[in-house]
């Protein structure tokens, strides 16, 4: 079979892959990876370059930076870590021998790529032979004990999730930023293989090439903000349906949270993250259009009017969502005017709930073009973000399995407590009846108690907030305080030295 048959069913199969791959459903991306595996150690593109066409090599560098991209929402260090290489290889090639336009947008995917992987394990810990430490993202794929009776009202379960990346800077590879994959992990169990993927024959692979090329292809432009997944999806989905929006215009976020919204069905919750620069204006003075967060925009606006109290036509502002709490909605807002929206009003009586990013960090918190979202770090992997605050670099597996487990006692402690507390809001309670928004709520509500720890944190614009307010006692709790005093012995951090901390 020629190169260029092999190339155009090889991109048809690809292109069928591509909704899976968008919403980063885990089940469906072992599917994916198996093919382009098996592409890869076939070494289909492997006459690529004596064809001469650039049009074949961009092909080849569009398989291979879809295949970082799986291998990276799977967790496949080792494997990237070869991808990377080969890319840049690759990019290096089609550089020289075709010295074509587009060779700097190429050098850009590869550059980004590299630096996305450096800050994803810049906060990793290392142990003494020099290997980062095994760190497991997803929640368990065995679902929580239910929480329907203690929560004390019918059990919700979010059903859609919708992930903005919208700051001007921040660390993405494609259309996927660090806070949005850092989210989307969140948002995803760990799979269950019932037996080991093997890899298939050249047969398997041609005949399900072949079958593939009669299909219509979807777009192969990897720059598009089309994240519905159109691929069958399991009867009963045990993870949320996400939609991953880059730097999407307030038109288009607006299209696609009504979306999500018309597809949350009875006793369903709809997510929405937003991790995007803040705007305010100077003398606001229409509720609920106080300020918001920026969306993207083509162009500066040049005919705005000089009054700046007039409301952009670019923010998204509290009050653009009040049409979607008529279902029950679940915002993260990890923006530097994040409680903008608390003024959001609950005009339909369906449960609302807002976890906001603190609007001011200590100088000594490393920048989020470096790093990522503090924030967002905490909500994802909360030992994560307390190894970032305490400057652990070093720390053997044995150690930090010891505090995963401390951790992981702390987020069940704090969970039993707002369950019990008969102050907490009642639809915080129906919240944390799904597992994905309970562990979000716990987690927050750790972010909270170790920043207040730390003694670099000492305004309270460096805390994070909510919507409704949780209860204090939770913060102050002596039992929580005191696991998180044998959290800092075993892993031997002395940067907690606050009056909260000692006041047991």
């Amino acid at each position: 079979m020629g190169v260029r048959i092999w190339i155009t069913l090889i991109q048809n199969k690809i292109a069928h892959q591509l909704s899976s791959l968008r919403t980063s459903e885990t089940n469906y991306l072992h599917e994916a990876y198996v093919f382009y595996e098996a592409i890869h150690d076939r070494q289909y593109f492997k006459d690529i370059l004596e064809v001469k066409n650039p049009a074949l090599i961009i092909k080849k560098m569009r398989y291979y930076a879809r295949f970082i991209i799986v291998s990276l929402l799977l967790n496949k260090d080792d494997n990237i870590r070869l991808l990377i290489s080969e890319l840049e290889g690759l990019v290096e090639e089609y550089t020289r021998n075709f010295k074509p336009l587009d060779a700097k947008e190429w050098q850009m995917v590869s550059n980004e790529i590299k630096t996305f992987m450096e800050a994803e394990k810049k906060l990793v810990p290392i142990s003494a032979d020099r290997t980062p430490v095994t760190i497991v993202h997803r929640l368990p794929a065995t679902p929580y004990a239910s929480r329907e009776k203690e929560s004390g009202a019918q059990k919700l379960r979010l059903q859609e999730a919708i992930l903005v990346g919208n700051y001007q800077k921040q660390i993405k590879f494609s259309e996927l930023t660090l806070d949005m994959y850092r989210m989307l992990q969140s948002l995803e169990r760990q799979p269950v293989i019932s037996k080991p993927a093997t890899k298939k024959s050249t047969k398997e692979v041609e005949q399900g090439m072949s079958e593939d090329a009669s299909k219509s292809a979807a777009p192969s432009n990897a720059n598009s903000n089309t994240t519905a997944a159109q691929a069958e999806k399991p009867n009963k989905q045990a993870n949320p349906h996400k939609y991953l929006l880059y730097r999407p215009s307030l038109s288009q976020l607006l299209v696609y949270i009504s979306t999500a919204y018309k597809d949350t069905g009875d006793n369903g919750a709809m997510l929405l993250y937003l991790s995007a620069d803040g705007c305010s204006y100077a003398d606001p003075r229409v509720q609920g259009y106080n300020g918001g967060v920026t969306t993207s925009q083509r162009k500066p606006i040049s005919d705005r009017p000089d009054n700046p109290n007039i409301p952009s036509s670019h923010c998204l502002h509290p009050a653009d969502l009040v049409p979607f709490t008529r279902k029950p909605l679940f915002l993260i807002i990890d923006s530097s005017n994040s409680i903008a929206f608390k003024t959001i009003p609950n005009i339909f009586h369906q449960p609302i709930m807002c976890l906001f990013s603190p609007i001011e960090y200590p100088s000594s918190v490393q920048d989020k073009s470096e790093i990522g979202s503090l924030f967002t770090l905490f909500l994802h992997t909360p030992l994560l973000g307390y190894c970032s605050v305490s400057d652990i670099g070093k720390l053997d597996q044995e150690k930090w399995d010891e505090c995963v487990n401390m951790v992981s006692i702390m987020e069940k402690t704090i969970g039993d407590m707002l369950l019990a507390d008969p102050s907490v809001d009642p639809h915080v309670k129906r919240f944390m009846a799904d597992d994905f928004l309970y562990t979000f709520i716990v987690r927050f509500v750790l972010c909270g108690i170790i920043l207040r720890c730390h003694s670099s944190f000492k305004d309270e614009k460096s805390f994070p907030t909510s919507l409704p307010a949780l209860p204090e006692s939770v913060y102050i709790s002596p039992d929580i305080i005191q696991m998180f005093s044998e959290l800092n012995k075993v892993a031997c951090i002395s940067y907690f030295t606050k009056s909260l901390y000692f006041q047991l």
